[in-house]
């Protein structure tokens, strides 16, 4: 089986394009002929309206399943509701996990599930804006960290303060992209 990759992308503040970039990767890989799979790990989801069908998942049995599932098969109780519009993705939970019972390692166990399962060559995971252990976690099993800041002060200070909090951010894994770069306002980047 050709595990796929995981691609986090990240930064500790709203904002800043995570959404946006996560999915133009997703939708550049397949057009490039990669199989991508987005996840959008925030507690309460709102990416749904950058999507066409803009309905969470309804069936409430999804939540007990996942609950029951073992962590190396949990992708397997959620793979019958992902959806496609120019790239493959699940859906938002009608209810914030923690409100179902859920933890937030839900979303890595989905991941890292899925890269397992074979089925994908990139599994794209869009990261909250938070950063705790779960997030710490979940760089930590990516193969790829995406930082994503714009170029103002503020921006630039928080991906600074989340790159200082990790290990070995100075290797390939990681990469720091601007988003909406202008050359004709400040640049906190450089």
């Amino acid at each position: 089986v050709n595990m796929g990759k995981v691609i986090s992308v990240a930064n500790q503040k709203g904002g800043v394009g995570k959404t946006t970039v996560a999915m133009g990767i997703c939708a550049s890989l397949t057009k490039n002929y990669k199989k991508a799979l987005y996840i959008n790990c925030n507690q309460l989801q709102t990416f749904q309206y950058l999507m066409k069908n803009s309905t969470p998942i309804a069936n409430l049995d999804v939540y007990s399943s996942l609950l029951r599932a073992s962590k190396e098969n949990v992708y397997g109780e959620i793979k019958h509701f992902v959806r496609n519009e120019n790239f493959n993705y699940i859906p938002p939970f009608k209810a914030a996990i923690m409100s179902v019972g859920l933890s937030k390692n839900i979303y890595m166990d989905i991941a890292v599930s899925a890269k397992k399962s074979g089925e994908y060559d990139y599994i794209v995971v869009d990261t909250d804006s938070v950063f705790d252990e779960f997030k710490a976690d979940l760089l930590n099993v990516a193969d790829k960290v995406i930082f994503v800041t714009k170029q103002n002060r503020m921006s630039v200070m928080a991906v600074n303060v989340l790159m200082s909090n990790i290990n070995g951010v100075n290797n390939e894994k990681y990469l720091c992209i601007c988003n909406d770069f202008d050359k004709n306002i400040e640049n906190a980047l450089i």
